[in-house]
């Protein structure tokens, strides 16, 4: 299952700040969504997951995490979702703390934390996002770049 983290539209600078420097790499205006994903291996219910999110993992003041399965993503307005993870074998050190911090708050441990950054963009012209997040937040030795039509 995926947690995924995004911040409130009003604190959200950062989505706004990759909106500009996506305009200015490929001339093109696209709003766009930042999110953090957790990945989290664990053979449990729903309730597992939404406890681990509002214990650990956001903040309810300026964020809102959403539990996603095996169904499609959605987000009204947005058209393509980019995810950012690591390849196999790739250490992903975030993952590891927060695989440690939710047995240490008193779950049972998951199998695997494994984290990604999704961009959600307004735009659907793969071609450009695939290149503006290949320059900008991927490095293709280390991560996997997987493109969603939403």
């Amino acid at each position: 299952m995926e947690i995924e983290i995004i911040t409130l539209e009003r604190f959200d600078v950062e989505s706004e700040n990759i909106e500009k420097v996506f305009s200015d790499f490929s001339g093109l205006n696209s709003k766009i969504k930042l999110s953090r994903i957790y990945e989290i291996s664990k053979d449990a219910n729903k309730d597992y997951f939404k406890k681990i999110a509002e214990e650990v993992l956001y903040d309810p003041v300026v964020e809102n995490f959403k539990l996603i399965g095996s169904d499609k993503r959605v987000f009204p307005g947005y058209k393509i979702f980019v995810k950012v993870s690591f390849k196999k074998g790739v250490t992903d050190v975030v993952g590891e703390s927060v695989k440690k911090i939710i047995s240490e708050m008193g779950y049972e441990s998951p199998k695997e934390v494994k984290t990604s950054k999704g961009f959600y963009f307004s735009l659907n012209d793969k071609t450009e996002i695939i290149n503006f997040i290949k320059e900008n937040y991927a490095n293709e030795l280390i991560h996997n770049i997987i493109v969603e039509e939403i």
